[in-house]
């Protein structure tokens, strides 16, 4: 073989090992099998050493660093669960993060994504590691970590950073804690918070009460760091520790950041609720919400572009059901995936399937006369052990309300109020940060713990008791009440409570007032209201306000079975005057006690003109009956025309036979 030859194969070998999307790099590896591979694994440390873990003084593991060995992990950090920070597309407005914080009567929706309605973790002082203190609980790492901030820089120095623990989602049995993630991350012991998850070792101390400035290279550092013991029966002989890895996560994994309960009067228990119907069906979440190796996680709604540029229209509710066209009869996503049966509507006008969603109809809980309470595992930490978790805990979420969205289109979402105390300059509120406005409130409200009154241990005062009851009634037990009376004393305790707040609340609204910006006013938002002074000084005055107005995201699940549909049992479900998915309510709830919230209902929320849904819904009271009529009449009127008919043809007859001669 010549020189010549042999050089040409060199570069073309050359250039077939570097093509792109030809052959991955050579470290990261795929089996490109069914079965699942079994990870026996070195451990590897955030500097990227592999260490024995058998050694005294071994240092924590890092899960980035180790799956990085087969694993392109820079490619899965742009995913969608880790992006909030990458400025990329921010996509359909989602649950953001919201701060709450009961001493100050705060909770406020967060995005680094930008979503219109919530704010920047920075306006109230949560700087990257803040920020992983307070919601690390329910984030899996990543890039999202480090906004406003470097991988290893600053605080980062000290508290290691927080990587992607893919056995958050990743895991095939149950040794995963969410608990012990949620602890190590609150006190700031990032690099630790991995092996102290999975239960792979016992991590004591925390890194909380060091400096800044801390070296953990200094003499003797390594004393006051958090001491790492391995488990090592959970080390093989060669040193090697197995991960019970699943390839598609389950659907506990994502249970722990997805997880939704009612709570409150009337709500369900937990006994008694069917979960999704695809869950009992079978299915996984991961059915609907695929990825690929980058990790963006399709979300499943209409009209969703996906960021590789993949066709995912068949991963939503309708593309999954119902083949979609192109408007010229082409199909271009074919229904039916996963045995989805197609939908079919029986008497359904098709206009209802352009002007609502599926989940309107099939999705959430069903609209009642007045939204519920719920709460979620991201703004809640369900999944976190608790013994003083309560309905009443902030912050307060709504659902289901019905709106419109921006393609027209009638949608269930679950909303949330914004109340945090700040200053107002034109259009624009400035927050004060929780710390500094607690200072305020500690010394003219009296706060402790929580600003908001706890009403279930507010005893009624004898003047509310005379107010609400008659005067036979007063001495009677309050376990004697009836309903009626009960409501009417609950209603003037809080009447008190609500004029008393407001009191403290103008001492409150009067010192923020001496350290506001020139030209600012103090201000508190609350309740879907703005809360200021009154012209007189001492007085507060309340009025609606765009600021103060809910931040709502749309809700796809748990969905309901057909039968279980609005609308299944009939038009009048929906179209009636008593119909709660037209005529129920939602109130905005906010810390603040108030007596006479903001209301608002179902109809005005979705644009609807009144007029005609009372002429449409008068329509239906003797839609019945019309239809018997309509019925009988054409009965009628066919009898009238076969009669005709009848007696034309007759008539025909006759006049042959007399043409003919009386002859055929």
């Amino acid at each position: 073989m010549s020189h010549a030859r042999l050089v040409l194969l060199a570069a073309l070998a050359a250039a077939t090992c570097v093509a792109p999307g030809v052959r991955s790099q050579e470290n990261y590896k795929r089996t490109d099998s069914g079965r699942t591979h079994a990870h026996h694994l070195e451990l590897v440390d955030a500097a990227g050493r592999k260490f024995d873990p058998t050694a005294d003084g071994a240092p924590p593991f890092s899960s980035y660093q180790t799956c990085k060995t087969c694993h392109d992990i820079g490619a899965i950090e742009h995913g969608w669960h880790f992006n909030a920070a990458a400025g990329g597309d921010a996509g359909r407005p989602g649950e953001p993060w919201i701060l709450t914080d009961e001493r100050t009567g705060t909770q406020v929706p967060l995005s680094y994504r930008g979503w219109p309605g919530t704010r920047q973790p920075s306006e109230f002082g949560l700087d990257a590691v803040a920020f992983l203190a307070e919601f690390g609980r329910q984030l899996p790492g990543g890039s999202t970590s480090y906004t406003g901030a470097t991988r290893g820089e600053g605080r980062f120095r000290v508290t290691g950073d927080l990587d992607i623990d893919c056995m958050i989602c990743h895991s095939a049995d149950r040794s995963w804690s969410h608990e012990r993630w949620a602890k190590t991350t609150a006190t700031q012991d990032f690099a630790w918070a991995s092996a102290a998850a999975m239960g792979l070792a016992k991590v004591e101390g925390s890194v909380r009460g060091l400096p800044d400035d801390f070296d953990k290279d200094a003499e003797g550092a390594a004393s006051k760091l958090p001491k790492v013991t391995y488990d090592r029966s959970r080390i093989g002989p060669d040193g090697k520790v197995f991960f019970d890895v699943v390839r598609r996560p389950t659907n506990a994994s994502c249970m722990t950041c997805h997880t939704r309960q009612q709570v409150g009067e009337g709500s369900t228990p937990r006994w008694l609720h069917d979960q999704d119907v695809h869950i009992r069906a079978g299915m996984d979440c991961v059915d609907c919400h695929r990825n690929g190796l980058e990790h963006h996680t399709v979300r499943g709604y209409e009209g969703e572009q996906h960021p590789a540029g993949d066709a995912v229209a068949s991963l939503s509710c309708r593309g999954c059901h119902l083949d979609q066209t192109d408007g010229h009869g082409g199909i271009t996503a074919r229904g039916g995936r996963l045995g989805a049966p197609e939908p079919q509507h029986e008497g359904l006008p098709p206009i209802h399937l352009d002007k609502l969603s599926c989940t309107a109809c099939h999705a959430g809980t069903a609209p009642d006369a007045m939204a519920r309470a719920v709460q979620t595992s991201m703004s809640h930490g369900l999944g976190i052990p608790s013994q003083t978790r309560s309905a009443d805990d902030l912050p307060y979420l709504v659902e289901p309300t019905l709106r419109r969205n921006a393609d027209g289109v009638i949608e269930p979402i679950r909303s949330v109020w914004p109340a945090f105390w700040g200053y107002r300059s034109g259009d624009a509120i400035t927050p004060i940060p929780t710390d500094d406005a607690f200072k305020t409130l500690r010394r003219t409200m009296r706060v402790r713990t929580q600003l908001r009154p706890d009403l279930s241990r507010r005893a009624p005062k004898p003047d509310e008791l005379e107010r609400a009851l008659a005067a036979d009634r007063r001495e009677v037990p309050e376990a004697e009440w009836t309903d009626a009376e009960r409501e009417a004393v609950r209603a003037e305790v809080l009447a008190s409570v609500e004029a008393e707040f407001r009191e403290g609340m103008a001492k409150a609204l009067q010192a923020f007032q001496k350290d506001a910006p020139d030209g600012a006013t103090a201000v508190y938002l609350s309740g879907g209201r703005a809360h200021t002074l009154a012209a007189d000084g001492t007085t507060v005055e309340s009025r609606v306000d765009p600021a103060a107005a809910a931040y709502s995201w749309p809700l796809g699940h748990d969905v309901r079975p057909a039968r279980q549909a609005i609308g299944a049992n009939g038009c009048t479900e929906c179209h009636a005057a008593d119909a709660s998915f037209v005529h129920g309510t939602f109130a905005a709830r906010g810390p603040m006690p108030d007596a006479a919230p903001e209301s608002t209902t179902m109809l005005a929320s979705m644009g609807l003109d009144p007029t005609l849904v009372g002429t449409w819904e008068q329509s239906f009271g003797g839609r019945s009956a019309f239809k018997v009529i309509g019925v009988a009449a054409l009965a009628i009127l066919a009898l009238v025309i076969l009669l005709q008919v009848t007696v034309g043809v007759d008539t025909l007859l006759r006049g042959l036979r007399r043409g003919g001669g009386g002859t055929a």
